[in-house]
């Protein structure tokens, strides 16, 4: 049976690749003969592309302001590459702005998983609505919105493309509940992809630096509270920090205390986790590696996109130890995260949306 997969494949983010990565290797361990579909979406002639271009283009000339942030882009693009060619089964076929039609004779269109229907993201692409011709039968897996309230956009689109999906699965509990309310339409909660792989997969691909016993700060934007907790989480073990920039204006990045981790692959962001002794992060992908590899754990709220933090924490059993972004009686025994205990309490979870991603296989299988 062959499947193609769509979803960010083309984005040097640690999160999006290592998501893909995870979807098409449990299906093909299944036996399914998975891809990813080679697809970029384009920024159209709307007004709510705007910021996001003006944004890229501030961080473009700040990279040329620094020449050395300019070098370790490129470094990270290559490893990126580099990792893209040697894990992922990509379509040969390459699709940009809006695809009409697709070209593979897929048996099965899997949308998702990441926030594909976050329309700033995505710039509104209604291709991962899967409005295109196809003889494949139309599915999803995980689909995020990945904010808690939905613009008009987000909901126009939904309203408009819903009806190409057959069978269909989210990754939060307000995606459901809104297909439910407006749509009248079913769906499963089920797990981010990087769930469905055992850590030994993860042990396998992953690259240990050489430092040890230290704190890994993987931050997503700049907010006070950030280095606050940083600093005093230093000062209390004693332990070396070491900060990843994933996101956010660049400007702000000299800002946060700890040695700069420049220039990494997806390998090695895995093994950065994997060898902390303290993981900090405002990152969905940041806490969920952390809670696999069982890292002692602090999440600090997003300023903004925290419907993927918050639901992961609470079916973990912590929800009530996000720190708020405002917070200033940060005390590291109220808000530590045992991962051990909450990947136990992902088990049922995990086994769940692994049987709901094998049933789309099962189900058009024997039609």
């Amino acid at each position: 049976m062959r499947i193609g997969i769509l979803t960010f494949v083309n984005a040097s983010n640690y999160g999006a690749v290592l998501q893909a990565y995870a979807s098409q290797k449990f299906l093909n361990d299944m036996g399914c003969n998975a891809e990813l579909i080679n697809y970029t979406p384009l920024p159209k002639n709307s007004n709510h592309t705007a910021p996001g271009i003006f944004y890229k283009i501030k961080n473009k000339i700040l990279l040329i302001k620094h020449p050395f942030k300019l070098i370790n882009s490129k470094k990270k693009n290559n490893k990126f590459n580099k990792f893209k060619n040697m894990y992922l089964k990509i379509s040969p076929n390459k699709y940009a702005g809006e695809i009409s039609e697709l070209k593979e004779p897929y048996d099965i269109i899997i949308a998702g998983s990441d926030q594909i229907w976050n329309t700033d993201l995505s710039f509104a692409s209604e291709t991962f609505f899967l409005n295109f011709k196809t003889s494949a039968k139309k599915t999803g897996y995980a689909i995020s919105v990945g904010r808690e309230k939905y613009s008009e956009l987000d909901c126009r689109m939904i309203h408009e493309n819903i009806g190409n999906f057959e069978k269909l699965s989210v990754r939060e509990n307000s995606l459901k509940e809104y297909l439910q309310k407006h749509e009248n339409v079913e769906s499963q909660v089920v797990c981010d992809p990087v769930f469905l792989l055992d850590k030994k997969v993860w042990d396998n691909i992953s690259l240990t630096p050489k430092k040890s016993n230290y704190i890994l700060v993987y931050a997503m934007e700049y907010n006070e509270t950030l280095v606050k907790i940083i600093n005093k989480l230093k000062n209390l073990t004693q332990k070396e920090v070491f900060f990843l920039y994933g996101g956010g204006n660049l400007n702000k990045e000299n800002k946060i205390p700890g040695k700069r981790i420049n220039g990494i692959g997806p390998e090695e962001f895995i093994g950065w986790i994997k060898n902390a002794d303290i993981v900090l992060t405002n990152s969905f992908h940041g806490a969920a590696f952390s809670i696999i590899f069982k890292r002692k754990l602090f999440i600090l709220e997003h300023a903004s996109r925290n419907e993927r933090l918050t639901q992961l924490a609470d079916i973990c059993g912590y929800k009530n130890r996000m720190i708020k972004i405002n917070s200033n009686d940060f005390e590291p025994e109220k808000y530590m995260i045992d991962s051990n205990t909450a990947y136990k309490n992902l088990n049922t979870f995990i086994k769940q949306s692994k049987d709901y991603m094998l049933s789309i296989c099962r189900e058009y299988k024997n039609e």
